[in-house]
């Protein structure tokens, strides 16, 4: 169970509701595995960038909730938050992991090779994940100008294809069905 602490600073029981069931659906849309360390979900007011923690929590900022939702980038960070919750512990110090980055000579993003220690599973798992699932050529282009827009990188392919017992043994980590995509 995942839960969701709201700030006062929303006024009522019913502001409260109103914004969990915001981002409630959205972490639900998300596949198993990206969950799988969650705990609890911090929802605040104001314009800050959202956190994922090795924890088990997540941190929300509204009004930069909502220019997420506006911009149609709202599940994408989410996703990428949950990698920090969920993925970063038996990913990020792995020794497979390092060997890809050494291998690739190359990351994702500009943020992930700006802070590999802390942003190359996160900013590597989505597009493995759009991929993975079959999703549309045209929602996997609109993944790649997500990540571009927001860092400017490119893919890493090594490192496109986690690796560990949820992956290779297909455990929690079935990927999301895009819409319009079908599974093979």
């Amino acid at each position: 169970m995942i839960e969701f602490q709201v700030n006062p600073e929303f006024g009522s029981a019913e502001a409260a509701r109103a914004e969990v069931d915001v981002y409630a659906p959205v972490l639900g849309r998300l596949p198993a595995v990206m969950l799988s360390r969650a705990t609890s979900v911090q929802v605040n007011a104001g314009q800050e960038l959202f956190g994922g923690n090795a924890d088990g929590s997540f941190l929300i900022h509204t009004g930069q909730g909502a220019e997420y939702l506006r911009d149609g980038f709202l599940e994408e960070v989410l996703f990428h938050e949950a990698a920090h919750v969920s993925l970063d512990v038996d990913h990020t110090d792995s020794p497979d992991w390092r060997a890809a980055q050494a291998a690739d000579g190359e990351f994702i993003s500009t943020y992930a090779r700006e802070f590999p220690d802390r942003e190359d599973v996160a900013e590597s798992v989505l597009p493995y994940f759009a991929v993975r699932s079959g999703c549309p050529r045209e929602h996997r282009r609109s993944v790649r100008a997500a990540r571009q827009q927001r860092s400017g990188g490119e893919p890493s392919p090594r490192r496109a294809r986690p690796r560990g017992p949820c992956y290779a043994a297909g455990r929690g980590s079935l990927p999301p069905t895009c819409s319009g995509a079908t599974r093979p």
